[in-house]
């Protein structure tokens, strides 16, 4: 059984919850079945999923696809003109995965129902969008072996695997230059990968 997200664009009242599920309701009931999906949603599923591939990514002989957090596919297919929702299945990574997706999709002003939470997440898009953030890496995760982390995350930046290496032993910054949205998206593509790492102001910007 998985864990399911719905998504709104239209604006909920923030000072009034009751009233904000009831008119969420009334979206999503009334909301196109076959239109095409909001922009928001495009980019919050381009989003999520550079960083946990669709389900229909994967080839039936990929054993990499038990790894997919993703309870059905085309993901796309989840996400219409004014609503959408999405499934999460249950893995050892879930909070962490399903806070990904809630702080991606509040920062793109998409408001996020959890029915199961009994919460709404309103979309909340950052002031600072002008200001400019990187990902610090501190070493790998406890139990995973160095090398290895370092050439996952060579590959997937396109770096020099003794570069990657030295950063991660004498914890430095990774990836610099990044808008709040990217850096929320490489701060969870880099933990998925291994490394410990944090989100800090770029000074250098």
């Amino acid at each position: 059984m998985s864990y399911v997200l719905e998504f709104i664009v239209a604006p909920l009242p923030e000072d009034d919850a009751a009233t904000a599920w009831e008119l969420a309701r009334k979206i999503i009931e009334a909301a196109p079945q076959n239109g095409p999906p909001h922009p928001a949603f495009v980019r919050l599923h381009d989003i999520i999923t550079s960083v946990y591939p669709c389900l229909s990514s994967y080839a039936d002989d990929d054993m990499a696809i038990d790894e997919c957090p993703w309870s059905d596919g085309p993901l796309i297919d989840n996400f219409g003109e004014q609503s959408g929702s999405l499934g999460i299945v249950d893995s050892p990574d879930f909070i962490s995965i399903r806070g990904f997706v809630n702080n991606i999709a509040t920062e793109l002003g998409i408001n996020v129902l959890d029915e199961q939470m009994g919460k709404i997440r309103w979309s909340d898009p950052n002031m600072y969008l002008d200001r400019r953030y990187r990902i610090y890496v501190q070493g790998v995760e406890p139990g995973l072996d160095l090398e290895e982390v370092a050439c996952a995350l060579a590959g997937a930046y396109h770096r020099d695997q003794s570069e990657v290496r030295k950063l991660l032993l004498e914890q430095g910054n990774f990836v610099t230059g990044l808008n709040w949205i990217s850096a929320l998206r490489d701060q969870q593509l880099v933990g998925k990968l291994g490394a410990n790492c944090t989100i800090g102001p770029d000074h250098a910007n």
